[in-house]
């Protein structure tokens, strides 16, 4: 099972990436327009065709779609690569008809096989950086821990298991956050941008039951542990019916008891370190809600549920931003893949990329 699994993986995904099977719709807009557009006509025809953009705010800073992906998994099957792939499978005495036909397949096909999209709203920018600022930071600091153990690891005089090599596995966890002061301060400043992702079911059992089952797992949690730092949401918005919860900032703080505050001060340095570490997860909410908007199943995350609107009309939506008039070479192709972002945001992004950098950096040090 597990190796049609796989093979059946590997066929998904190169019909996603394979550019012959459609036409990729990029765009890199910039925050000010200098010259004046016309953008797109509103027309049911490219309302239709772009999907879930025509229900998401003009000024979503990101956008990624895949359109028709089990259209292009039946065209792949069709090339060398798919045929060599089937074979493979039949060797295996396995019967892709057949195989397409469980459960666990047709649920697959759903999620991913009509249109499947994520999109970032105000602030993703901004709080990217931040997200980079960490990562660059930790990049540095576990490859000096890496090295650090190995050295340990090929000591002949060392023994494993010895206290020096568990003291240094347990850094680990600090090198998280790499310098933890630095780590701390940019945590501090960070939040969870409105990030909406979500897939069209057109079926109308099939996404009920997937709906109700990803809400079914979310509500689970509340079972687990009556203390747990989670809040139940229930509501309506815009129209759309929503259920979910929020982890608790100030909950979750509230369960680090003395023992665990003197466990993490190895980590952090310092007792201040740590009270200052959890005054700031006390003020950070993190909302997951779930909802169906027509026949699109959606998933909300962010620190706010100011962030989750939903446009009256599609003149008010992503699709009327003067960035996507660009479209309107592409409304008479067969569009597979729309990608949307602010050239600003993914430049400044881009430059503050130093990971492989900040590796090298480590291993040096």
């Amino acid at each position: 099972m597990k190796s049609k699994s796989t093979l059946l993986t590997v066929l998904m995904g190169a019909s996603f990436i394979l550019p012959s099977l459609g036409d990729p719709a990029t765009r890199l807009i910039k925050n000010e327009v200098t010259e004046a557009s016309a953008g797109l006509a509103m027309t049911e025809a490219v309302v239709k065709k772009m999907g879930f953009a025509a229900h998401l705010p003009k000024n979503t800073e990101g956008y990624f779609s895949i359109l028709g992906g089990y259209d292009m998994y039946q065209r792949l099957l069709k090339t060398e690569l798919g045929k060599v792939m089937s074979e493979m499978m039949a060797d295996q005495g396995e019967n892709l008809e057949e195989f397409e036909e469980i459960e666990e397949f047709q649920m697959f096909k759903a999620v991913v096989g009509e249109e499947i999209f994520a999109a970032f709203g105000d602030t993703t920018g901004d709080q990217a950086l931040n997200l980079q600022a960490i990562n660059n930071s930790a990049s540095f600091h576990q490859m000096k821990m890496m090295v650090k153990m190995a050295a340990l690891a090929m000591d002949e005089d060392s023994e494993p298991g010895g206290m020096q090599m568990e003291g240094l596995a347990m850094s680990m966890f600090g090198s998280i956050l790499g310098d933890p002061e630095a780590g701390v301060q940019i945590f501090e400043k960070s939040h969870m941008p409105p990030v909406t992702i979500g897939f069209k079911v057109s079926d109308e059992e099939m996404r009920t039951q997937i709906s109700e089952m990803m809400i079914g797992g979310v509500l689970s949690l509340f079972d687990l542990d009556e203390n747990a730092p989670f809040d139940e949401i229930e509501m309506e918005k815009d129209g759309v019916a929503l259920n979910g919860m929020t982890i608790n900032g100030k909950k979750l703080a509230d369960l680090v008891d003395e023992n665990s505050r003197q466990e993490m001060t190895e980590f952090f340095g310092s007792r201040a370190m740590v009270d200052r570490f959890l005054a700031a997860v006390a003020k950070k909410n993190l909302n997951i809600v779930i909802g169906v908007k027509e026949s699109y199943i959606i998933v909300y995350l962010g620190d706010s549920l100011d962030g989750l609107k939903f446009p009256a009309k599609p003149e008010d939506s992503l699709l009327a931003n003067e960035g996507m008039s660009f479209l309107k070479d592409y409304l008479e192709k067969d569009i597979r893949m729309l990608v949307f972002g602010e050239e600003e945001a993914m430049k400044t992004i881009g430059r503050a990329n130093e990971v492989m950098s900040s590796m090298a950096k480590g291993l040096k040090a």
